[in-house]
């Protein structure tokens, strides 16, 4: 019996590389779009029982590429992986049962795949979990626990979850308050592109909460954030190049964007306009419109 049992695993030792490589092709084939190769050779991996090749085929069935739109086939795939433990797999199943995606919404199923998940590693998971653990969702709420899971997480790189845990540390819910600590776990979290994060940071660097005040870092944090659509950030950089609070003064500028920021009802940018309309001619007024109008955030 053992003798058997020890060819079937040199067996499949000696299969896993091509399994492997196969993989690879069709994860090629998927990142440069050739749907139909990447689903042959995930659905032929898949077959064989692949638990990485059902987690890629369930994306594509998910999302609807190069295939019809299948959620019920997504989930059957993702299960079969996450049974398998596939962490990714597991994560996503997870957020099937919290969103109620294909099965009835079910937060404390989300939470049991969550929790199998973030027990491998998997940053998302972990926020995911931290998140359940934070609303008493599935879960009895527990910050302290939502924290850790944020931490652990961020370690990871995971930004969001620094966003989320970089709140908790300002308002000492579930951990002391640490404004230095805010300030550190919103910088990791801009890193990221985050405009909220950006726009949180810009805040900080603005008040000089947890970190020195620098007026002009605030002003440039503010404006990457503005840029990319974050209605307060708007108003705040219209304000600053209103005042000429750490860049220099530009009227026609600060009109622009609070212009940006009042067609998002940002509060105050309505009253900081009127102020300004007593200060520009008509001709000002109608640049600072025409570029307000023709704004779109970045990457759109």
């Amino acid at each position: 019996m053992r003798v058997i049992l020890l060819s079937l695993l040199l067996a499949l030792a000696m299969l896993r590389p091509g399994l492997a490589q196969d993989l690879a092709a069709g994860e090629s084939a998927h990142a440069a779009g050739d749907f139909a190769t990447a689903h042959a050779v995930f659905e032929k991996l898949a077959e064989a029982g692949d638990p990485a090749a059902r987690y890629r085929l369930g994306l594509m069935y998910d999302a609807g590429e190069g295939v019809d739109e299948d959620p019920d086939r997504a989930h059957s795939l993702f299960l079969e992986a996450a049974e398998s433990g596939h962490d990714d797999a597991q994560r996503i199943v997870g957020v099937f049962h919290e969103i109620g995606r294909s099965v009835p919404q079910n937060f404390a199923a989300a939470a049991i795949w969550y929790e199998r998940s973030a027990e491998q590693g998997n940053a998302k998971a972990q926020r995911n979990l931290g998140t359940l653990y934070q609303n008493g969702r599935g879960v009895e709420p527990n910050p302290g626990k939502a924290a850790a899971l944020y931490a652990l997480a961020a370690a990871q790189g995971n930004a969001k979850a620094a966003r989320n845990l970089a709140y908790m540390h300002y308002f000492g819910t579930g951990v002391p308050r640490d404004l230095k600590r805010a300030a550190e776990l919103f910088e990791l979290a801009a890193t990221d592109g985050n405009s909220l994060a950006i726009y949180h940071l810009a805040r900080l660097n603005y008040r000089g909460e947890g970190v020195p005040r620098d007026l002009p870092k605030a002003a440039v944090l503010f404006q990457q954030a503005a840029e990319a659509g974050h209605a307060e950030a708007q108003m705040f950089l219209g304000r600053m190049l209103m005042l000429g609070e750490g860049v220099q003064a530009d009227r026609v500028a600060a009109f622009t964007w609070l212009a940006i920021a009042a067609a998002q009802n940002a509060p105050g940018a309505d009253r900081l306009i009127d102020k300004l309309r007593e200060d520009l001619d008509d001709n000002a007024i109608a640049r600072a419109e025409a570029r307000a109008a023709a704004f779109k955030p970045s990457g759109e």
